[in-house]
């Protein structure tokens, strides 16, 4: 007799199977950046300017006589006397004089440079790799055995009466009931 069992079969396959991922590097550009500073540029100049300058001399002047200056006497002249005296004179005039004058200005200068600028770029990547998959199918499997068989014939029997008799061989024991052997 037989019967039919199922045993499982597996395989292994591979699939690919890929991904996307993204990798972020930084480019460098520069930018001009300029600032305005202010720097304070001085110079020398020279103005005329008018002083007055004065002096102090002195003049003699003698009374009685119509003479300036001293007067000498002379022997054998009269008796007469004179005065003198010393009178201050100011004299006053304008002089040019140079004086240095420093005169300053802010002038404006303008400071530029490069200035590094970082710029995230994004790159895809992608990967691909093998998975394994395991492909299991359900396999109908028979299995027979061994049935005993009995295999009958016919035994012809000695006796006062021919009876053909049945002897079967096999089956229990091997013997047939109230067989013969011969």
């Amino acid at each position: 007799a037989c019967s039919t069992s199922y045993q499982q079969e597996c395989s292994t396959s591979y699939e690919k199977q890929c991904s996307t991922s993204y990798e972020t590097s930084y480019q460098t550009s520069y930018e001009t950046k300029c600032s305005t500073s202010y720097e304070q540029q001085c110079s020398t100049a020279y103005e005329t300017s008018y002083a007055q300058q004065c002096s102090t001399s002195y003049h003699t002047v003698c009374s009685g006589s119509s003479h300036h200056g001293y007067h000498k006497r002379s022997p054998g002249y009269g008796q007469q006397q004179q005065r003198c005296s010393s009178v201050p004179k100011k004299q006053c005039s304008s002089k040019p004089v140079k004086k240095p004058v420093q005169k300053c200005s802010n002038n404006p200068k303008q400071n530029c440079q490069q200035v590094p600028i970082r710029t995230p770029v994004r790159t895809p990547k992608h990967s691909c790799r093998s998975v394994p998959k395991q492909n299991c199918t359900q396999v109908p499997k028979q299995a027979c055995r061994s049935v005993p068989k009995q295999n009958c014939y016919k035994v012809p029997v000695k006796s006062a009466t021919k009876v053909p008799k049945k002897v079967c061989s096999g089956g229990r024991g091997g013997h047939g009931q109230g067989g013969y052997h011969g």
